[in-house]
């Protein structure tokens, strides 16, 4: 079975099927420990080139706190994270997966582009923004590199980049509307009574939110026809090709990186 196939099977059965969930946040924010309590065990799949990156910089040697005079060698295994990553949601989305977008998001337009392609293709859509202090996700960036191996983000790019997702805080607000944005403080911990309840609704928004059905006419459509692909005999389904037009409606997915 072809692997647009496979994913395409998979998509059906997915029961975040039609889902994608924007997560925004500067360096050091906590994104994806915020991910893990809020969009965990929902079988939604990652779009983050910084992964690729990191596991790419491990393997060539690259210097984690990201040194001057390995920009050169760091640019071109950029370019190859990406190519994976985009890779990877060709797939995901190709089977119409629930999806996280994991990014910084300080390229608003860049954003709304790719939240439009998917809302034509059927899915629905959600922001989660992870707001911190600026000190925060100093000590955070720090920390990574230091305590866990991770990747360090130069102080200037950090600041400039916590500056622009803050600038675009309210824009992002605009372009999804109050009902499907969400701001979580990640700038302490769950002990605040405030921030766990904030936590506590957001969660629960989000768990009906994508354990929903698709009621998007594009999506129930696309639904349809694959159920029908399905009912054809076996022999026919492993013979033919995988349909071009789906691949022709993948968006290209290509959040921004945070690092240099």
């Amino acid at each position: 079975m072809r692997l647009q196939e496979l994913f395409t099977n998979e998509g059906i059965h997915d029961p975040s099927i039609f889902k994608a969930v924007f997560l925004a946040g500067g360096p050091g924010s906590g994104k994806s420990y915020v991910a893990g309590k809020i969009l965990g065990n929902k079988g939604l799949k990652t779009v983050n080139p910084d992964t690729a990156l990191e596991l790419l910089m491990d393997k060539s040697g690259l210097a984690k706190d990201m040194p001057d005079d390995e920009q050169t060698e760091r640019d071109v295994i950029r370019a190859k994270a990406k190519g994976i990553t985009g890779n990877q949601q060709a797939l995901y989305i190709a089977g119409r997966l629930g999806l996280i977008i994991d990014g910084t998001a300080k390229d608003t337009s860049k954003i709304e582009r790719i939240k439009k392609e998917l809302e034509e293709i059927g899915y629905e859509t959600r922001m989660v923004f992870v707001n911190t202090n600026l000190d925060v996700s100093i000590q955070r960036n720090t920390d990574r590199f230091e305590k866990e191996g991770g990747r360090k983000v130069p102080a200037e790019i950090l600041k400039k980049s916590w500056q622009n997702v803050q600038d675009n805080m309210m824009k992002f607000q605009q372009l999804f509307g109050p009902r499907r944005f969400y701001i979580i403080d990640n700038s302490g911990g769950l002990e605040d009574p405030d921030r766990k309840k904030n936590f506590d609704f957001v969660w629960k928004d989000m768990k009906k939110f994508l354990e929903s059905k698709p009621k998007n006419k594009a999506a129930l459509q696309w639904i349809d026809a694959e159920k029908k692909r399905d009912r054809r005999p076996e022999k026919d389904q492993m013979g033919s090709p995988f349909d071009p037009d789906q691949i022709r409606t993948v968006p290209n997915i290509s959040p921004g990186f945070s690092a240099k």
